[in-house]
């Protein structure tokens, strides 16, 4: 199900960003891959090396599901700091940060992928290198 796919999706993501464990985030991802959910599986193949970040934004439609506008930036923006290129990093979660300009929202009102690219910004504008 959608759901279940968008939880593993969220879960490397976090064992990525809390732990760096890339195996295990990579574990989940490639979970959300075999379900083939067509909203999740570009954004899973992204994170897994398996396409090329360019054609994923070429060719991701953003009307696929609501937050959509949300996810495909901040997949790319994930991806870029795994790769150790923290300025694209930053230009993709500055993306997603200015969707509904996060920033000035209360933590409670943001989106959960706009409360992680706020605190992924701050640590790299802080000069760490990459998450965690």
């Amino acid at each position: 199900s959608f759901d279940r796919g968008r939880s593993l999706l969220l879960a490397g993501m976090l064992k990525w960003r809390v732990e760096g464990d890339i195996k295990g985030a990579s574990g989940s991802w490639q979970r959300v891959l075999e379900m083939g959910d067509e909203h999740l599986t570009p954004l899973a193949a992204c994170l897994l090396g398996k396409t090329d970040p360019a054609v994923l934004s070429a060719s991701y439609n953003l009307e696929r599901w609501d937050e959509a506008g949300i996810y495909l930036p901040y997949t790319l923006g994930m991806w870029a700091l795994i790769n150790g290129d923290t300025s694209t990093s930053a230009r993709h979660l500055e993306q997603v940060v200015a969707l509904r300009k996060a920033d000035t929202l209360k933590e409670r009102e943001r989106a959960l992928l706009e409360s992680w690219a706020v605190a992924d910004l701050a640590k790299l504008r802080s000069g760490e290198k990459k998450t965690p």
